[in-house]
């Protein structure tokens, strides 16, 4: 949350943009594995057998809860703006998932993903009525850098 706020406080900064904090776009809260890299949270806490959008497991939120809160936030953030307006959403890669899901209207559980690099960035658009992905994770930004 302290790098998504810094990279929403930095925007907001240079483009004289408000800054609405939003709780529904937080991070999957992933419980007991916080903290740990994969391995440890491969071995300590192993993926069930079967595991279905509405399991819980391991103090984790479920799919479920995870997709509500991201069709919540994104439907809020479409209907309260129009087809002109820019918005910059910061987030982590986890919920940029999600709304992507959720953008391009797909189940809960396909296993279609975007890639999330370092401050990328994703470009969509809303025009009447038409969703469109107008780029993914762009980091020309930092080529550079890193």
């Amino acid at each position: 949350m302290k790098r998504a706020k810094q990279t929403s406080e930095y925007i907001s900064k240079i483009t004289k943009i408000e800054i609405n904090f939003d709780d529904d776009l937080m991070e999957w809260k992933n419980g007991l594995i916080a903290g740990l890299t994969q391995k440890e949270a491969d071995k300590k806490y192993p993926e069930p057998k079967i595991k279905y959008p509405h399991t819980r497991v391991y103090e984790q939120k479920s799919q479920i809860d995870f997709r509500s809160r991201a069709e919540t936030a994104l439907s809020r953030i479409i209907n309260e703006n129009n087809d002109e307006e820019t918005i910059v959403i910061v987030s982590h890669g986890g919920m940029i998932n999600m709304l992507f899901k959720c953008f391009i209207e797909v189940p809960i559980n396909s296993t279609i993903s975007i890639t999330n690099g370092d401050t990328g960035i994703h470009q969509w658009r809303i025009k009447n009525n038409k969703r469109i992905i107008v780029s993914c994770n762009n980091q020309e930004h930092i080529r550079n850098v890193i």
